[in-house]
């Protein structure tokens, strides 16, 4: 069906439709600049780029558009989504295909991909979809019909306070030969302890301990490339965020410390042995040999969970709101963000939620029994 395109009078062009709405849509992408044969690839070529119009549109949606989140979501596009569906035009997408490819999604190594790591890359597609949308590109996204069980992940797997307290022995020996070293033994009580992010502990120093308030005050994290920077919440408001330490961790601590040559305030607590903070993903794969070698030697029952180092932090977050019944309190312990938390920037504010937590102890004392 030919058409005349709005603002180019006099000229009879094909529109390729065969209805009159189909056509009359044509010609006005047509005059808006709108293509109907835009490639996936070329509409989303600089999305997760600093400064593009991608980023500012999510920046305004209340997102926070951070560096890892550009670079992982940009790795997604260009090792999963562009080889796939990059030369795709956007209307030739259909949810069908899309559910068929997600289901069968491997790792860089061949394996089949987990649902955690499908949902992100479902979440990076759907994106492109979004703004295909929000530009009057397409009226609606196909994605939106795509079966949701590829965006669901699976439950994460928690201790119990008996497991916590067999493969955490108060025996600063044991807890090293449980984890193939004072350092690693260590520095995972800490995180079972007190819910930080395995970056959070990476980038511990020594002058971050309060010994006299049984704490520490966390204000950095290493990220997946090993470097050091702000905490993941500083975007949100909380640049600082106090963590509680039991007798177990500070027994621990002491006898770290007491081993080690170079216990400045500035000096990493749990260094690789070059004086550089340990990376999370070699934590998270001594996390899992220990925890397997802990299984073979009957000292836990993992029974089919999926144990892995985050289960930490998710044990925390349970074995606290039980022990304290105060959501508030344990969102603070755990670096959530929360209107309470905004206002804490430095290291003195941090102290004084370090001693108003005193009162909280005692219950959290209790999960090591």
């Amino acid at each position: 069906m030919s058409v005349q395109i709005p603002g180019r009078p006099g000229k009879w062009i094909s529109s390729g439709k065969s209805t009159v709405a189909e056509a009359v849509k044509w010609a006005l992408d047509q005059a808006n600049g709108i293509r109907s044969d835009l490639a996936l690839a070329e509409l989303s070529a600089d999305f997760y780029r600093q400064g593009s119009e991608f980023n500012e549109l999510q920046a305004a949606r209340g997102s926070v558009v951070s560096e890892k989140w550009q670079r992982d979501s940009r790795t997604i596009l260009e090792t999963h989504i562009w080889p796939k569906w990059g030369h795709y035009t956007l209307q030739a997408v259909r949810p069908r295909d899309v559910f068929a490819w997600l289901s069968n999604l491997k790792t860089a190594a061949g394996k089949p991909m987990s649902t955690s790591s499908k949902a992100k890359v479902f979440g990076v597609f759907k994106q492109i979809f979004d703004y295909a949308v929000f530009q009057g590109i397409l009226d609606a996204s196909p994605l939106a019909v795509v079966p949701r069980i590829i965006r669901k992940t699976r439950p994460r797997d928690v201790f119990t306070p008996e497991e916590l307290r067999a493969i955490f022995p108060a025996d600063p020996a044991k807890l090293a030969e449980y984890w193939g070293g004072q350092i690693w033994g260590t520095a995972f009580l800490v995180l079972a302890d007190t819910g930080l992010r395995p970056g959070e502990v990476a980038a511990l120093r020594w002058g971050d301990w309060f010994r006299s308030l049984g704490g520490l005050v966390v204000s950095r994290a290493v990220d997946d490339k090993g470097n050091i920077k702000g905490l993941k919440t500083a975007g949100k408001g909380v640049q600082i965020k106090p963590a509680l330490l039991s007798s177990r961790s500070v027994g621990a601590l002491l006898a770290l410390e007491s081993s080690t040559a170079d216990t400045g305030p500035e000096a990493l607590i749990f260094p690789n042995s070059d004086g550089n903070p340990r990376r999370t993903d070699v934590a998270s794969h001594q996390f899992i040999d220990r925890i397997a070698e802990l299984a073979r030697r009957g000292v836990i029952t993992p029974g089919g969970r999926n144990l892995t180092l985050y289960c930490l932090r998710h044990t925390f977050n349970t074995s606290a709101l039980t022990a304290l019944g105060d959501g508030q309190t344990v969102k603070t312990l755990m670096g959530h963000t929360t209107e309470a938390m905004q206002a804490h920037y430095d290291h003195p504010d941090a102290e004084a939620v370090l001693k108003r937590l005193q009162g909280q102890r005692p219950p959290l004392e209790s999960i090591w029994g």
